[in-house]
């Protein structure tokens, strides 16, 4: 069982927690409630209530559409120290995608009500709270529309680049003909990654690219810019979508090399969100 001080040094690398105060984080740790679960276990089911916001202490989770049926999606991996369930905040709308134990995990998980009542009696947090959630939803939003644009001009891009499942792993990205400064992962999938650059790529633009993840590094060319969008307020500017074009049985092996290689490990402080579904 994590102390109360545990519970908020570990909260502060939260990226929906690290603009509190040392008394916020305080505050916060006590309606911060501890629960495991096994690996294969469900936490909530697509359509029950969101009551509750999870943070990963350790372990990790499958956010999947269509849980148990033959046309199941898995829609993210998270890992060590990432939130979900933030929407839980909002509305009364049910689960949009379920959530499983893909390994023995553990848990920070905060009560809907006691956040809430938590927000009412402290002005501050509730500013430091809805800030960062803004932060998180709209980058979330605004990376989903891209992929979703890109689908309705160029189907097999925007399908190549969604299809596949995306791991959060930290990373960095060298593209020698673009930049000297390298390129942030934000996410990777056998079809893509999103990364963060300094200097702006042109969409359909082709690159030789190498990607260091861990002590494991690929090397591809001919990697297409599918799309950029100027990232404001953050360094690096641009957000960069980029498609992997792949034979089968080369897409297979780097899936299989990506799951290995997905941590439980936390994303560097410098990262920026993913590009996930919703999932609340």
């Amino acid at each position: 069982m994590l102390s109360t001080i545990e519970k908020a040094l570990f909260l502060k690398t939260v990226k929906l927690f690290e603009s509190m105060t040392p008394e916020q984080l305080k505050i916060l740790t006590n309606i911060s409630e501890e629960m495991t679960f096994k690996a294969g276990e469900e936490l909530f089911q697509e359509g029950d209530p969101a009551d509750f916001l999870y943070v990963i202490v350790d372990g990790e989770i499958d956010i999947v559409k269509n849980h148990g049926d033959p046309d199941q999606v898995r829609l993210a991996v998270l890992g060590e120290k990432k939130s979900f369930g933030e929407m839980a905040l909002f509305g009364s709308e049910g689960r949009s995608a379920s959530a499983v134990a893909s390994a023995d995990s553990t848990f920070l998980a905060m009560r809907k009500e006691h956040l809430l009542l938590l927000i009412r009696e402290n002005p501050a947090i509730s500013t430091t709270i809805v800030f960062q959630l803004a932060n998180i939803i709209r980058d979330n939003n605004r990376q989903q529309s891209m992929l979703e644009g890109l689908a309705d001009e160029e189907p097999s891009k925007g399908a190549d680049l969604r299809q596949h499942f995306r791991y959060t792993v930290p990373g960095v990205v060298d593209i020698p003909a673009l930049s000297d400064d390298p390129g942030i992962l934000q996410n990777i999938s056998a079809g893509g990654l999103l990364l963060s650059l300094s200097k702006k790529p042109e969409a359909e633009d082709k690159y030789e690219i190498s990607v260091k993840i861990n002590d494991s590094v690929f090397f591809w060319d001919n990697v297409e810019v599918a799309w950029v969008v100027e990232n404001e307020g953050h360094v690096p500017l641009w957000e960069v979508g980029l498609s992997i074009a792949l034979p089968d049985n080369e897409r297979k092996k780097l899936a299989s090399s990506l799951e290995d290689l997905s941590p439980d490990q936390p994303s560097s402080p410098e990262d920026l969100p993913e590009a996930p579904q919703n999932t609340d």
